[in-house]
């Protein structure tokens, strides 16, 4: 029984030796220089690491990495220069202020470093998308060209570089052979994460703020993308758009969403440019200024004459409850997958499936319909009684028109917006036909009984003919 009990006192012992010992050795082998030098080998930038924790709980708690920054690739990298040999980087593209990361258990006790989960906190990422589609982060990720100050990089005719714009950007194709994924890797996770993006063409800085992202249910095997090629992920920030120029704040929408994606083409390795999202625009979500609200009355000028030039959509328009959607992304481009409708205090926008809008132009085309809130369509519709009693001569008109965008004692009024979104092409879809048959019967009418009074005095009897054509 002493040997029963005796062996079984090794058997949890020993590993728990192995154990410290090995975690006693990764203080020694897992350090800044070597977090550094991983990341400088397998990836085309520099890091700078400013601390890393390590205890005996780490293999269940977790290293903490403290002030991790990287930044475009230089000779410090290129040529593996001693950190305390370096300068600080002032101007990195991603910083953060820590990352978690956790290690398998067994292969600690074996010598052996395979990351299990990673969490990075509180990080920026500061990224500019270029005018031909590009940004400045992308090759960041590719493997790097020089390493130890030796060149590693395999020319070959696909991979040659035609035409190069901007000195940030890399042509090369991400694949993910190029990304040191273990098979191991369970959970990739963001905490308040803050994102910069300043869009060149359009003039404008999207600011992400408050992201959580939990990457989980990572199944992808580089070399059997076939069968093992998808992610779950949920995620929740806040968006807000800003004018460069103004300063001004534009819109603050607030999201949340969850996917599972096959984030990789099976055949190539390469990104997959296609992906779908469920989507939630939560309450209190905001748009302010938005030039296709102006437009929608524009292009309606006798409406707009006659007083439905409504002030509310002008204002503020706060999201008065949560509204799900579907997306898919791809290449810049945002489509809708489903009819969306957004209520606010003085509208309610309604967005067509198949509606889109890419990113990096604002080219947009959205088929969409507007409805007043019922205090907005009884200022509106007030209006245009006086203006009726003022010209009595445009009354049929008006109502022939209003019969069509009246809609349960609301203003509606569907339309197609295009082109820049900060200078919209609307179209207004007022079933034009049937208006134009509207107006013209009413038209038709006032000429007829004008001819008809003008040649009753100047031609008796000819009235009778007129009645015939009109």
């Amino acid at each position: 029984m002493k040997k029963i009990i005796a062996g079984i006192g090794l058997a949890i012992v020993i590993p728990i030796l192995l154990l410290i010992i090995a975690l006693a050795s990764l203080n020694k082998i897992i350090t800044e220089e070597f977090i550094v030098s991983q990341l400088e080998r397998n990836m085309n930038l520099r890091a700078e690491v400013k601390k890393i924790n390590i205890s005996i709980f780490s293999a269940i708690s977790g290293i903490t990495v403290e002030g991790l920054k990287l930044s475009k690739r230089d000779s410090n990298a290129d040529n593996a220069i001693p950190l305390n040999e370096r300068k600080l980087i002032e101007k990195a593209l991603i910083s953060m202020d820590s990352f978690d990361f956790q290690l398998n258990f067994l292969a600690i006790v074996k010598g052996e470093i395979q990351l299990k989960k990673l969490i990075l906190k509180n990080p920026m990422i500061n990224m500019i998308m270029y005018d031909n589609g590009g940004n400045n982060l992308s090759s960041l990720f590719l493997p790097p060209k020089i390493v130890e100050g030796k060149s590693i990089e395999k020319v070959e005719n696909k991979e040659e570089i035609v035409q190069k714009k901007s000195e940030d950007e890399d042509d090369r194709p991400l694949s993910v052979k190029d990304l040191p994924l273990s098979a191991n890797l369970k959970e990739i996770g963001i905490q308040s994460g803050i994102i910069n993006l300043e869009v060149q063409k359009t003039r404008q800085r999207l600011n992400i703020d408050s992201l959580n992202l939990v990457i989980n249910s990572i199944d992808i095997v580089p070399d059997d993308l076939k069968n093992h090629n998808s992610i779950k992920a949920d995620f929740n920030f806040i968006l807000k758009i800003v004018s460069i120029e103004s300063k001004d704040e534009k819109a603050k929408l607030i999201f949340k969403s969850n996917a599972i994606v096959s984030p990789f083409i099976p055949e190539t390795g390469l990104i997959n440019p296609v992906i779908n999202y469920k989507l939630t625009i939560i309450k209190d979500s905001y748009l302010e200024g938005m030039a296709i609200f102006e437009g929608i009355t524009n292009s309606i000028p006798l409406l707009k004459n006659a007083g439905i030039e409504p002030k509310g959509l002008t204002e503020k328009a706060i999201l008065q409850n949560d509204v799900e959607t579907e997306v898919q992304y791809s290449n810049g481009k945002i489509k809708i997958l489903k009819d969306s409708e957004f209520k606010t205090k003085n509208f309610d926008l309604e967005i067509k499936k198949d509606s889109s809008i890419t990113i990096s132009t604002n080219q947009h085309e959205f088929l969409s319909a507007l409805t007043l809130s019922k205090s907005e369509s009884d200022k509106s519709l007030e209006n245009l009684k006086k203006f009726k009693l003022n010209k009595p001569e445009s009354s049929e008109i008006i109502d022939a028109i209003l019969s069509k965008i009246l809609k349960e004692d609301r203003l509606y009024l569907p339309f197609k917006s295009t082109g820049n979104i900060s200078n919209p092409d609307i179209v207004v879809n007022l079933e034009i036909p049937s208006i134009m048959d509207s107006i013209k019967g009413v038209i038709l009418n006032k000429v007829g009984d004008e001819l008809q009074k003008q040649l009753n005095k100047n031609l008796p009897g000819a009235g009778d003919i007129i009645k015939k054509l009109f």
